[in-house]
């Protein structure tokens, strides 16, 4: 696989990570959220995609990444619900 389509299989699926994060945050959760539903979605894609790629960088969580495709789900969740907090608490 080449490392171009191999990075934009991870961005993809860091993105869907995320945005189902800001849906579960929004909906399960039910935490007020600037934008509601497309805010929610906008601000877990962001989260999941920075976490993943800040902290999915860090050597601790390099243990976490044991699948085909090299993507660290831990660090895309904690990523989208860290940044759907924080714009949680700015909105409200």
């Amino acid at each position: 696989m080449s490392p171009l389509l191999s990075l934009l299989g991870s961005l993809l699926i860091q993105m869907v990570v995320g945005a189902l994060a800001g849906l579960y945050y929004l909906k399960v959760i039910k935490k007020p959220m600037f934008g509601q539903f497309w805010g929610a979605v906008v601000f877990g894609v962001l989260g999941g995609i920075l976490g993943g790629f800040f902290l999915g960088s860090l050597e601790i969580t390099q243990f976490l990444v044991k699948n085909s495709l090299n993507v660290d789900f831990v660090a895309t969740l904690v990523g989208a619900f860290a940044l759907l907090w924080l714009f949680s608490k700015i909105a409200h």
